[in-house]
């Protein structure tokens, strides 16, 4: 099965199955999306799968599973063994949490401004407001 043979995305008939984190902590957050009170939200949300790929999650099962995802979600067309030794360079992480909640967090949120750099913030005196947050993306 390799991408050039598709003319169209295929169809599949089977249930997403996902990786799921053995460390993921829930939030204490009250205002997160992982505490919505959206049922319809909730139904669709999965909140711990896991985020980051690690040199032991892959095998010929779990590589058989996604290889028939084109990439950047699966490795059609790709050699297990191409796959494996590249996979196999990623270190072990200490925490799977993508951004963990300070310790200064007495809500249990984390805080982040996203800011472009269009310059549309130059001269605003936003600059207090936007370093008090935990993160900044910019």
């Amino acid at each position: 099965m390799d991408k050039h043979n598709f003319t169209a995305l295929p169809q599949w008939k089977f249930e997403d199955l996902y990786r799921l984190d053995p460390q993921f902590k829930p939030s204490e957050c009250t205002a997160s999306l992982r505490n919505s009170s959206n049922p319809e939200f909730m139904e669709k949300f999965i909140p711990n799968i896991q985020l980051f790929l690690q040199s032991d999650h892959l095998n010929v099962s779990e590589w058989s599973r996604l290889y028939h995802f084109n990439n950047p979600f699966g490795y059609m067309g790709l050699n297990y063994t191409a796959i494996k030794a590249a996979v196999d360079t990623i270190p072990k992480l200490a925490s799977t949490q993508l951004l963990p909640v300070p310790t200064r967090a007495k809500d249990g949120c984390i805080h982040c401004a996203v800011v472009g750099n269009s310059g549309i913030l130059n001269g605003s005196r936003q600059g207090m407001e936007i370093d008090s947050n935990d993160y900044v993306f910019r």
